[in-house]
């Protein structure tokens, strides 16, 4: 991967993960204040998606700051629905439409699609940084296997290959360290977990709390809730 500005901000700057701004959480008017508050202090790196609802909001703080687009970094992810070489593509459209931008600085496969040829992803991908539309390419969420076919299958066409990994992994949840993340660092491709803290519950030493997160977010307690008794101790 070519080391340019942006590169650097992705090595060096917080990742600021925008799902929490989606509707399903923040209040809808005060995502862009919250975004542009952000960005006040000095935080350039969004990590966004299209499944979380907050693209647009990204984009409105990016605008209202009137600082150059090339001083951010970032990142959006297509949803494993979106999966296909037509598919894919038009996703990626719709990504650049509501982020208000003519390219991306990283793009991730959001989930493994058992459903599409891993040649279809790969090559859509390829294609769109071929086209200067996307610097970086990277996956999310995927079996050690599943990554490493994809790499491979890149390989083998001459197509570009994934630079990042964002995992599921704090000190809760350590499944990737058996293949996953050996696989990564074989590769040279760099880990940007997700849930580091585990839904906060690695902050603090109660379980629950009186936040709106904690009793409105279903997902982290799909992830976390039924293993409470024996994480409690870690």
């Amino acid at each position: 991967m070519e080391c340019n500005s942006n590169y650097r901000i992705l090595n060096n700057q917080v990742k600021i993960p925008c799902a929490a701004f989606g509707t399903y959480k923040a209040a809808e008017g005060n995502s862009a204040d919250i975004i542009g508050t952000a960005i006040r202090a000095g935080y350039r790196h969004f990590d966004t998606a299209s499944v979380y609802g907050t693209e647009k909001y990204v984009a409105e703080a990016i605008e209202k700051s009137r600082i150059p687009r090339q001083e951010f970094f970032l990142t959006s992810k297509v949803w494993k629905e979106d999966m296909g070489y037509e598919q894919t593509k038009a996703a990626f459209a719709k990504t650049l439409e509501q982020l208000n931008t003519d390219y991306l600085d990283l793009y991730i496969i959001h989930r493994f699609d058992y459903d599409t040829p891993i040649e279809e992803t790969m090559e859509a991908l390829h294609d769109l940084v071929k086209a200067g539309k996307v610097r970086a390419i990277g996956a999310s969420a995927m079996y050690g296997y599943q990554f490493y076919n994809m790499q491979l299958i890149a390989k083998e066409r001459g197509w570009t290959q994934f630079s990042v990994m964002e995992n599921h992994y704090n000190l809760l949840y350590r499944e990737d360290e058996r293949e996953l993340i050996p696989i990564c660092r074989q590769m040279g491709v760099s880990l940007t977990p997700y849930s580091p803290l585990a839904a906060g519950h690695l902050s603090r030493p109660e379980w629950k709390t009186n936040s709106l997160r904690s009793k409105t977010d279903r997902v982290a307690m799909g992830k976390y809730d039924g293993m409470e008794k024996q994480d409690r101790k870690i």
